[in-house]
């Protein structure tokens, strides 16, 4: 019976030490509500934000393993810190498993200018260090006003593609000690000829420092565009005809004409200017500020 005993008694212990060993916890994020996260994020653009204002993101952090997790975390650069300070999360941080913890990850500019940092979890999931790069630009604007600017960190001009849709952003500033009750609108405008505009959202109840407004121009599959000078192709255009005239070929003038066409419809695959994207806001009642994106077709 004593053998019995001891040998159940090891198999316990063996059993006990084997989940131990097994038992690992596992350092996910992702940007979103708790409820609307979207897939996990290896660096976090936070685009403009006010010099004396700010912008901010949602950020999740969850644990998908089996034991707790326990975080020691670090900004390496002043601009970027968690909170708002009601979500702001003890350091070290413990993250029980299949738990989430839901904060913000807060930029401050201190000057005009990019600014970049790094998010660094020192734990005890695989893979420890976490780090999560991190960037921004400072942008002055003046107590009163606003703003409605590109991300100066992406492109000054887009590529639009016949056929498809795309998305870009564009963020509307207030400047210092914005009035959170303020509201405002933004509408869109321009673009080639045929397509549409959308913004995400177009009205801002309450009023930040930073609104980023998704901006979506869908192009149809049939728009044409000219490539090369109208003057050029003006001048081209009879000069081929009368060549096929001089030499008394049926050909060569109808062929002429086809290339003329095929020319201005598919433009050899190259981009072309197209007239611009027009975003127009307004915050509070005050006078609307306008952006002309410029926008190229593809």
């Amino acid at each position: 019976m004593g053998i019995v005993m001891r040998s159940l008694y090891l198999l316990i212990i063996t059993l006990v030490l084997s989940h131990a060993a097994l038992a690992q916890p596992a350092f996910t994020t992702c940007i979103g509500d708790i409820g609307n996260c979207s897939t996990s994020v290896s660096s976090i653009n936070l685009g403009p934000a006010t010099v004396g204002g700010g912008a901010f993101v949602p950020v999740k952090i969850t644990n998908t393993g089996s034991a707790q997790l326990v975080i020691n975390y670090s900004f390496s650069n002043p601009a970027f810190a968690f909170g708002l300070s009601q979500t702001l999360p003890p350091n070290p941080l413990v993250i029980d498993p299949g738990a989430s913890m839901q904060t913000f990850i807060v930029f401050t500019p201190p000057a005009v200018g990019a600014q970049a940092g790094q998010f660094v979890s020192m734990d005890n999931a695989a893979g420890s260090p976490h780090v999560i790069p991190l960037s921004g630009a400072g942008v002055s604007v003046a107590s009163g006003d606003f703003a409605v600017m590109l991300d100066p960190a992406g492109p000054s001009t887009i590529a639009l593609k016949k056929g498809t849709t795309t998305t870009f952003p564009v963020y509307v500033l207030e400047g210092p000690n914005p009035n959170p009750s303020a509201a405002g609108a933004a509408q869109c405008s321009g673009g080639p000829t045929g397509s549409s505009c959308s913004l995400d959202p177009n009205f801002f109840a309450g009023f930040a420092s930073q609104v980023k407004i998704e901006v979506s121009v869908t192009v149809p599959a049939n728009t044409s565009r000219l490539h090369g000078s109208p003057l050029v192709w003006a001048a081209m255009l009879p000069a081929l005809v009368l060549l096929g005239a001089r030499r008394r070929t049926a050909v060569l003038a109808p062929l002429a004409v086809l290339f003329l066409a095929l020319c201005i419809s598919c433009g050899g695959g190259n981009s072309a200017p197209s007239p611009p994207i027009t975003i127009t806001a307004e915050v509070n009642g005050s006078s609307p500020h306008t952006l002309t994106v410029p926008v190229t077709l593809q």
